[in-house]
């Protein structure tokens, strides 16, 4: 029965590739290994999508406190940055360059969202 089995040893052939880069290779980012993660473009982006919404929270109590159907300005004005804050968040996200940025911009609208939200209890509380 033993002399029907194949002998036990290594397979033949090659060992696999050492995983990573080749020795040798130059790496592009510098002389540690790539960030997944920019901080700084996604903490910039953060701050800014967060003014971005608290500045669109702004326009839309300042919208219906001088009248919402009086004044069309104030109408026409609260659509248009709405869909100028998605389009702006949708093309950072888009680009491959400016995606860290976009990722924090997604966040700071997040973070002004529940802002936001917290503000407008005090708001309501005290009319």
């Amino acid at each position: 029965m033993s002399a029907d089995l194949p002998p036990v040893g290594p397979p033949p052939g090659p060992p696999p590739p050492p995983y990573g880069p080749p020795p040798g290779a130059v790496n592009p980012y510098g002389s540690g290994p790539p960030s997944r993660y920019h901080w700084a473009a996604i903490l910039g982006g953060l701050v800014l999508g967060f003014f971005a919404w608290v500045i669109f929270s702004f326009v839309v109590i300042l919208g219906t406190y001088f009248g919402q159907g009086t004044n069309p300005t104030a109408d026409a004005i609260v659509p248009w940055l709405f869909l100028a804050i998605i389009v702006a968040a949708i093309a950072l996200i888009v680009w491959p360059k400016s995606r860290p940025i976009g990722k924090g911009f997604v966040l700071g609208i997040a973070i002004g969202v529940i802002v936001a939200g917290g503000l407008c209890v005090p708001i309501i509380w005290s009319a």
